[in-house]
């Protein structure tokens, strides 16, 4: 789990590996910025599970294998901003 900050947490899940963590990390297209962009990916693959056609492993913020609301709550603390910080990422 990502806490966060600067600190360097190695095992953290970061599914697209740009060194941001999934939980500090809803850029869903690696933009710079969490935008509408990032909200359609995270829509598209609302309710999905691995096992599902929609799946989009960046969307499930939470890292617990569903996209669910849990993920879209998070996703709103960084609406309109970067991702992170985190310890691995600049």
């Amino acid at each position: 789990m990502d806490n966060c900050t600067f600190d360097i947490n190695p095992g953290q899940l970061d599914s697209n590996g740009d060194g941001y963590g999934n939980l500090c990390d809803p850029d869903l297209d690696n933009s710079g910025a969490v935008n509408f962009a990032d909200y359609a990916q995270l829509t598209a693959a609302f309710l999905s599970t691995p096992q599902s056609p929609n799946w989009n492993p960046d969307a499930d913020l939470t890292g617990d294998g569903l996209v669910n609301f849990a993920d879209l709550a998070l996703f709103q603390f960084f609406f309109l901003q970067p991702p992170g910080p985190s310890g691995l990422a600049p």
